[in-house]
């Protein structure tokens, strides 16, 4: 796809394009790391350690650290320079994203292979890595919480413009 091949300037990016076709690949990675935490575990694991752990594989966090070891070198230099610092992960994970997805429609079939591959890659990677306190994306967890019952609400809001990696603020309060 031109929007992420080399020689694109920065002008010629659409950000769009990218956030559409990460759709498809969040999804993806979605059923891939599932898949292997159920392969690696069953149902050993509790709800919430699943949880725990399926987040930290699925965190921009995680996309911004291994991004040379999931994507080509070319698609690295398409990613802002600053994406790996924390506050610029959500564009590692759309790139990261969009690339899964651009396998799985053009890689024919070999691609159901490497996006599980993928899956089991970030699984092993998030399992020794950070802790769960060290990922940001906690917003499952809290949902989960509060819909099983433990005392406390959830409320979210749209951050706008003035905030364009995040697309909104949770905030939870657990009595």
């Amino acid at each position: 796809d031109a929007d992420f091949g080399p020689g694109v300037s920065d002008q010629e990016r659409d950000g769009e394009t990218a956030e559409r076709l990460a759709f498809f690949g969040d999804k993806l990675l979605n059923s891939a790391v599932a898949s292997a935490v159920y392969e690696r575990h069953g149902l050993a694991l509790s709800t919430g350690e699943m949880s725990t752990l399926v987040a930290r594989a699925r965190s921009n966090q995680l996309f911004a650290k291994l991004l040379p070891k999931l994507l080509r070198e070319d698609m690295v230099a398409a990613t802002p320079a600053d994406a790996a610092r924390r506050g610029r992960a959500h564009s590692a994970g759309t790139m990261v994203e969009a690339a899964v997805f651009l396998v799985f429609e053009k890689g024919g079939d070999a691609a159901s292979a490497a996006i599980a591959e993928v899956g089991f890659f970030l699984l092993a990677e998030a399992a020794a890595g950070p802790t769960a306190s060290d990922v940001t994306n906690h917003k499952g967890t809290l949902v989960e919480l509060v819909a099983k019952g433990v005392p406390g609400s959830l409320r979210s809001k749209g951050l706008g413009p003035q905030a364009p990696d995040q697309e909104f603020e949770a905030v939870a309060k657990l009595d």
